[in-house]
């Protein structure tokens, strides 16, 4: 593709459209057609790591993937200062709310949050949120 897509979807979204048996199954499967068909849709290499520990053949993944209409990406470093921030304010306030800690590293979704708001892309995922990204 010419243009980076208009959406990065998240694990969790493509997850839901392989499985049929998952009732949020419809729903990714018309989100991600409305974005492919649309503007555009991708993941990135965080992502596709991720997906790779649920499948028993990872190296089919990126064709079924590509096959669905996702361009997969890699993160852009104008991301990683993004996302080390959010996650370490994310940290701060699990700490404080629960008393616990979290991972060091920071998690997936933050990474595909911060790769949206870099690109101007929309974020795509069940969940929300996964942190604020400032303008």
């Amino acid at each position: 593709m010419g243009n980076d897509p208009a959406l990065i979807s998240d694990s969790n979204v493509i997850n839901y459209f392989r499985d049929k048996r998952s009732p949020w199954h419809g729903w990714a499967r018309q989100a991600i057609a409305d974005a492919v068909t649309g503007e555009g849709a991708g993941l990135n290499a965080v992502v596709l790591a991720e997906l790779c520990g649920y499948v028993q053949e990872p190296e089919r993944l990126q064709a079924e993937l590509e096959a669905m209409g996702l361009e997969i990406l890699d993160v852009p470093a104008s991301a990683a200062l993004a996302c080390g921030t959010v996650y370490r304010q994310y940290l701060q306030a699990r700490r404080k709310e629960s008393g616990k800690e979290g991972s060091k590293t920071p998690l997936p979704d933050f990474f595909m949050g911060a790769h949206a708001k870099a690109k101007g892309a929309r974020g795509l995922t069940r969940e929300g949120a996964c942190g604020k990204f400032p303008p």
